[in-house]
């Protein structure tokens, strides 16, 4: 929610920092930063995850689908 994020989601129930999205050689991983209503993907809760096309990601009440766009 603070402006110093790339991606920012105004919703109190998202932590100010809630969660990174991470480039690991071809992966995406997702890692929750001790957020105070927990990061989820497809409906499980996660601390860290390596991301698939189409995975359902979850900050509180917003979901988002992860989609790979080609260059």
């Amino acid at each position: 929610r603070t402006p110093d994020n790339d991606l920012r989601v105004e919703a109190d129930f998202v932590s100010r920092h809630h969660a990174v999205l991470l480039l690991a050689g071809s992966d995406t991983v997702l890692e929750d930063l001790h957020s105070t209503n927990g990061t989820f993907v497809n409906g499980e809760q996660i601390v860290r995850r390596t991301l698939r096309e189409g995975d359902l990601v979850g900050f509180g009440k917003l979901q988002y689908r992860y989609v790979i766009k080609p260059p």
